[in-house]
Formats: C-alpha cells, structure tokens, sequence
C-alpha cells in the first residue's frame, strides 16, 4: 500500500517528515495521527509518524501529511466521497448503498462534517474544478460533462442557503471523482484543492 509520494515507510512505520518551517527549527521526534483511509474499495487504519520540529523558543509544530484533517480520523477523500454519498441519498446516509468495508463513517459524524464545509462550499467548489480542470488541460472539462451536472438527489433535505451549499459542493465533489484524469489520483487532486483554499486565506 502506497499512500503518497511524500509519506514514506521508513523502519516498518509510516512517516510524514514535511518540510523544515524554518532554519532555526530542529526535528524534535514525531507526533502518531491515526487515520482512516480508502484504499480502493477497503477502508484501512493506518498509523502515521508526523516530524515534529521544535523552534528557538522551545515550542513545538508539525505539519500536516495531504491526507490528515485536523477535525477527523478519517482521511481527506474518504470524508469527501462520504459527502457526496450524503448529499445524493434521498432518504439520508443509513440508506446509501455502501460500497465500502468494514466500517463506515456514522451519520452524526457526516453531519459535523457538513457543518464544516458548508460555509465554504462555492470556494470547495472553485479550487475543485480548477485543480481538475488542470489535470485534464488541454481537454475542456465540458467534455467530461456535456449534458452537465445533475443536481444531488438529497437535494430536498436541505432549505435555506443549505440547498445551494449543498449544489455548490456536490457538483464540485462529481467533477472529482467522475471526470477521467487517469494522471492524478482523486486524492492528489483534493490535495491541491485544499492547497489551492490555503493560499487565498493568505492573501
């Protein structure tokens, strides 16, 4: 198993050593995160060694590996995939049929993750479709889609600014995982996405 470029297996563990945030820092140990992953059609526990760095004043960071999100044991594509799932099943997430094994993600916890992404769903949505659109470059994206993109079938679920949120970040979430870029793995492309979101919150 493979989980990227930059994490490596290194003494039989897993390792995310990052990058240096500073001249002055030291590798100062590693800090475990447990993850689920997808791993095609499996979900797997996986356990990943984070460098921690320790600075000047005797504080200590770490960076996070493409995969880890701070608010969920699950990786980046599996809470992804599990909200899209979501938002197209008519009668909620106990009804979807479920591709995936052992385990998957409870309803409570999906919800928490709406809340979440939902204020940021149109921006979810932008930095998807450049990031896949990039990958496909020179083809248009259109030609992926030429009948366009359905709305979710959960749909009905929501009322307010929620039906839109909820539009904006499944259409974003389709254009991932059914557009064919065989040169970019799904969860490369989340990865950049999120990379790409990163970058306007500092500008």
């Amino acid at each position: 198993m493979v989980l990227s470029h930059v994490i490596r297996r290194e003494a039989g563990r897993w390792v995310y050593r990052g990058d240096r945030p500073d001249s002055g820092c030291h590798a100062h140990g590693f800090t475990p995160k447990t993850l689920t992953l997808l791993h095609g059609l499996r979900l797997v526990v996986v356990v990943v060694y984070k460098q921690r760095w320790l600075w000047p004043d005797g504080h200590t960071t770490h960076d996070r590996p493409p995969q880890d999100v701070s608010w969920s044991p699950y990786g980046l594509l599996v809470v992804f995939a599990t909200i899209r799932l979501w938002l197209e099943a008519p009668k909620g997430l106990l009804r979807v049929m479920w591709g995936w094994t052992p385990d998957r993600p409870d309803a409570r916890s999906v919800q928490r993750w709406w809340r979440r992404l939902r204020p940021d769903a149109l921006r979810w949505h932008q930095a998807i479709r450049a990031a896949v659109v990039d990958a496909l470059a020179p083809r248009p994206l259109e030609e992926m889609f030429p009948a366009g993109l359905p709305p979710p079938g959960g749909l009905s679920r929501f009322s307010g600014d929620a039906v839109l949120q909820a539009w904006q970040l499944h259409s974003g979430l389709t254009t991932l995982l059914d557009a064919n870029h065989p040169q970019r793995s799904s969860t490369a492309l989340l990865v950049e996405a999120r990379r790409r979101l990163e970058l306007q919150e500092h500008h």
